[in-house]
C-alpha cells in the first residue's frame, strides 16, 4: 500500500549503482505494547524495522546491494497531531534512530539519513539511504532488527509507519516491484488508562492512583491535592526523606518518620524532631550541642573556655538564670577559664555547678580572674544553689560572694579558693562575719557561724593530726590547707580565715554540734589549716578562724610539802614508751621528744602528746624523809592544771604510786566540775549528791568530782565544795605553796 503525503519533500539525485535484491523483506512493529496492537499513551516506545536479505547473487567480497526506505509517521484520523522524539544519542536529526546489528557498517560507499520533515509535528517523514560495494549486505542472516525509532505520544487515538510514494524514483525504488512492498501501513492504537475510574486518563489525572474527579491542585506543581504530599506548598519533586507521606516542604519533622505530626508546643517543630518538645523554642537554641534545646536543658553542658559566647560558663549562668527550676551545669573539659568580662550573677533559685563533672574530676576546672576588671569571682543572689568541685582564684575581690538578705540554702561544697583579693568566701561582702552566740542572726546563707576549733591538737598513734571543734548541730565541716606547711607560695589569706589551697576531707558534727577529724599524714605538722560548716539546710559559712597544726605539750608536775628533791616521775605513753628517774635519780628515756626537767618540783614535758592513757608514777627517791607530802598537776595544751592528787604521803622507799591521764578530747577537767560545765558553783553539788544519793549519772572523770583530791568521791566533797562555795573555804584541791 501506498499513500500520498501532503508535505512539500526535499528534491534530493543521487545515482545508485546497485544489485537489485530478488529475496528481501522488510517490516515494522512497535514495543513495548499492551494488548493487540494497542500502545500506552505518554509512555516510551519504539518502532521497530526488521529486514532479511535472502539475495541469492553472489560476489567475490559479499552482496552488492543498494537501498533507500523513506518511512512516513502519520495518524489516519488526524487525532494524533504532534509526536516526540525521544534523544537517545542515536542517528538521524532529533538523535532518535538507533542502527543495530552493525547495519551502518555494511553501506562503504554511501550512508546517509535525511529527514524530509522530521520534527514532530505529523506527519513526519525521512529517508534512510546506504550502498554497499566491497562489503554489502551479507545474505541468510536471517530477519535482524536494523533500525529503531524511539518515540512517546501523550494524545490517544490511531498512529502508522508506511513507506513513501515520494517525487523522484531515487527514493521510492525498494518498494517498487520487482522488491517487496512493505507491506504498510503498520498502525497502532495509543489508549489510555484510567486507573482511579475518575474519568481523566493517568496521562491527565493529576492523581492517577487516586480518584479525584475534581483534579484539584492549590499548589499548581502537577499534582492533585488528592496525592500530593505537600497540597498547599509548591513541592514538584515530593521529596520525603523519612518516608512517612508528608513530603518534606511541609514535615515538621522532615529527617524523622511522624506521620501524626505531633507539635505540643506549636514551634512548627515536631515532638519527634524538637529539642524541647514541651516548651515553645522556634530558634532550636542549643548551645552545648547536647541535642537537648536551650528552653528545657535541665544539664547544660559548658563546651567553650573561653571568656563567653555559646557553650561558655558566662553563656552557661546567664541560661541558668532565665529558666524556672533546677539546672545543672557541667564541665565537657578539665580546662582554665579565663575571665575578661564579669560573670553574671546566679540569680535564679536551684543551680547547680558541678566541677567534678569534668574528666579530670574535682578542682580540674579553673576559674581564673587576673585579666578581668576588679571584682569578685562567682556571685550568688538567689537561695538553694550548688557549687561544687571549682577552683576559683585570682580575683581583686571575694572568691565566692553571697549576697542578698533572703539568699539561703547555698552549698558551697569541696571547692578550692585561693589567691583573692579579699575573702574565699563572703556572706554580705563585707568581711570577716563574726560568730553570734546562738547563731540568731539573719542574713545570706542565714548567716551560719563558722566552725571552732579548740585549741586541743593531738598527734595520734600513727603519727597523724587529730582536731576537735564545735558548729552547728549535724553540719558537715570541711577542712582545707590555708598554708601548707613550708611553702612560702601559698601562704595564708591575711584575714586569718582562709583561704584554701587544697581540699583535705569532711566530718559530721553530732547533735550536740562536736566534731572531730584525723588528718591524713600528707598534712604536715605546722599546716594552717581551715574549715567551712554547711548546716542540714544547706547554708556554708565562710572560712573559719585559720588554726596551726602544733599540737600543745602534756606536762606532768610533782609536788613536794616541806623539802624538795624527794620524789622522781615517771611517765609512760600508751605505746609502753617512757621516761622518768628512779629511786637513785638516774634518768632513762625511749620517749622522744620528751624532757625531764629536775628543780624543786620534777616536771615531765611532752611537746606532742599520743591520743590514750599516759600513766603517771610517783617514786620515793632513796633517802628521803617519810613525813612529807606529795601532789600531781596536769596541764595539757596550755589549760588550766588539774590537780590528779594532793597531801598524798610517799610511797614506800622503792615503792611508787601510779595515776592514769587520758590524753582525749573534753576529758581534761576543773577540780570540782563536777557536770562539767567549766565552772564550779551549786550545780556541781547538786550533781554529786545525785550521783552518791539518786543513782544520777557518775562525774567523767571521777577525778572532776574529787573536790579535795583524795582520789574518792564522797560526802567530803560536798562538804569542800560548799565552804568553797558560801563559807570562804580554799578552792577545790588546793595545793599549799
Amino acid at each position: 500500500m501506498k499513500i500520498k503525503l501532503y508535505k512539500t519533500w526535499a528534491t534530493i539525485a543521487i545515482c545508485l549503482l546497485f544489485f537489485k535484491a530478488d529475496a528481501m523483506t522488510i517490516r515494522a512493529d512497535a514495543a513495548p505494547q499492551i494488548g493487540l496492537d494497542s500502545i500506552l499513551a505518554n509512555t516510551d516506545f519504539t518502532v521497530d524495522v526488521y529486514m532479511n536479505n535472502d539475495d541469492s547473487l553472489e560476489i567475490e567480497n559479499g552482496y552488492r546491494v543498494a537501498y533507500s526506505t523513506p518511512f512516513a509517521f502519520f495518524s489516519t484520523d488526524n487525532s494524533i497531531q504532534n509526536i516526540t522524539h525521544i534523544d537517545v544519542g542515536g542517528e538521524g536529526p532529533t538523535n532518535n534512530i538507533t542502527l543495530l546489528n552493525g547495519f551502518d557498517e555494511f553501506w562503504d560507499i554511501y550512508f546517509e539519513i535525511l529527514g524530509w520533515s522530521y520534527d514532530g509535528n505529523l506527519p513526519d517523514s525521512i529517508s534512510i539511504t546506504g550502498i554497499g560495494l566491497n562489503a554489502g549486505w551479507p545474505f541468510n542472516l536471517g530477519e535482524q532488527l536494523y533500525i529503531q525509532f524511539s518515540f512517546r505520544i501523550n494524545d490517544t487515538g490511531t498512529f502508522c509507519i508506511d513507506s513513501i510514494d515520494g517525487r523522484t524514483e531515487t527514493y521510492d525504488w525498494l518498494f517498487e516491484p520487482p522488491s517487496p512492498d512493505f507491506n504498510g501501513p503498520y498502525c497502532w492504537t495509543l489508549i489510555c488508562i484510567d486507573s482511579d475510574g475518575d474519568g481523566f486518563c493517568d496521562v491527565y489525572d493529576n492523581c492517577p492512583e487516586i480518584y479525584n474527579p475534581d483534579q484539584e491542585n492549590s499548589d499548581s506543581d502537577s499534582l492533585g491535592n488528592a496525592c500530593d504530599n505537600c497540597p498547599d506548598i509548591y513541592n514538584p519533586e515530593q521529596v520525603d526523606s523519612d518516608e512517612d507521606s508528608i513530603g518534606n516542604s511541609c514535615d515538621n519533622c522532615p529527617e524523622i518518620y511522624n506521620p501524626n505530626q505531633e507539635n505540643f508546643d506549636a514551634d512548627n517543630w515536631g515532638d519527634s524532631c524538637d529539642n524541647c518538645p514541651g516548651v515553645y523554642n522556634p530558634g532550636q537554641a542549643d548551645g552545648d550541642q547536647d541535642g537537648i534545646g536551650d528552653s528545657c536543658d535541665s544539664e547544660i553542658q559548658v563546651i567553650n573556655y573561653f571568656d563567653s559566647g555559646p557553650g561558655s560558663f558566662y553563656w552557661a549562668i546567664s541560661l541558668a538564670n532565665s529558666r524556672i527550676g533546677t539546672d545543672t551545669i557541667i564541665f565537657l573539659d578539665s580546662d582554665t577559664i579565663q575571665i575578661i568580662d564579669p560573670l553574671p550573677a546566679l540569680t535564679d533559685d536551684s543551680t547547680i555547678i558541678q566541677g567534678s563533672s569534668a574528666p579530670g574530676g574535682a578542682h580540674t576546672v579553673i576559674i581564673n580572674g587576673p585579666a578581668r576588671s576588679p571584682g569578685s569571682g562567682l556571685v550568688i543572689n538567689s537561695s538553694s544553689n550548688y557549687i561544687e568541685g571549682l577552683t576559683i582564684t585570682g580575683f581583686s575581690g571575694n572568691g565566692i560572694e553571697i549576697i542578698g538578705a533572703t539568699s539561703t540554702g547555698n552549698t558551697i561544697t569541696n571547692n578550692i579558693i585561693y589567691g583573692n583579693g579579699l575573702l574565699g568566701i563572703d556572706l554580705s561582702d563585707d568581711g570577716v562575719t563574726a560568730n553570734d552566740s546562738g547563731d540568731t542572726d539573719n542574713g545570706p546563707n542565714d548567716l551560719l557561724n563558722f566552725p571552732e576549733f579548740d585549741s586541743v591538737v593531738y598527734l595520734d598513734i600513727d603519727s597523724s593530726f587529730t582536731t576537735y571543734g564545735t558548729a552547728a548541730n549535724s553540719a558537715v565541716i570541711e577542712f582545707f590547707e590555708a598554708h601548707p606547711a613550708g611553702d612560702s607560695t601559698k601562704p595564708a589569706d591575711p584575714s586569718e580565715h582562709g583561704e584554701a589551697y587544697s581540699y583535705i576531707g569532711s566530718a559530721t558534727c553530732d547533735e550536740d554540734g562536736d566534731f572531730n577529724y584525723t588528718f591524713p599524714h600528707t598534712v604536715k605538722q605546722l599546716s594552717i589549716i581551715t574549715a567551712t560548716a554547711t548546716d542540714t539546710l544547706g547554708n556554708t559559712s565562710e572560712f573559719c578562724q585559720n588554726d596551726t597544726i602544733d599540737p600543745g605539750p602534756l606536762t606532768i608536775v610533782g609536788y613536794t610539802t616541806g623539802r624538795a628533791n624527794v620524789i622522781s616521775l615517771w611517765v609512760t605513753d600508751p605505746e609502753g614508751y617512757y621516761i622518768g628517774r628512779d629511786a637513785d635519780d638516774v634518768l632513762s628515756q625511749t620517749l622522744f621528744p620528751a624532757t625531764y626537767t629536775e628543780a624543786a618540783n620534777d616536771s615531765i614535758k611532752i611537746p606532742y602528746p599520743k591520743s590514750g592513757t599516759y600513766i603517771a608514777s610517783v617514786i620515793t627517791e632513796t633517802g628521803a624523809a617519810k613525813r612529807t607530802t606529795y601532789a600531781v598537776g596536769v596541764r595539757i595544751d596550755g589549760s588550766e592544771e588539774s590537780m590528779t592528787v594532793i597531801d598524798r604521803g610517799l610511797p614506800p622507799e622503792g615503792d611508787s604510786d601510779e595515776y592514769n591521764y587520758e590524753v582525749e578530747e573534753n576529758w581534761h577537767y576543773i577540780n570540782g566540775d563536777a557536770n562539767r560545765d567549766e565552772t564550779v558553783n551549786i550545780f556541781d553539788i547538786t550533781f554529786i549528791i545525785s550521783n552518791l544519793y539518786l543513782e544520777g549519772p557518775a562525774p567523767w572523770p571521777v577525778n572532776a568530782a574529787d573536790a579535795n583530791c583524795d582520789l574518792v568521791v564522797n560526802i567530803f566533797d560536798i562538804t569542800y565544795l560548799i565552804t568553797y562555795l558560801y563559807l570562804g573555804g580554799e578552792e577545790p584541791c588546793y595545793l599549799q605553796e
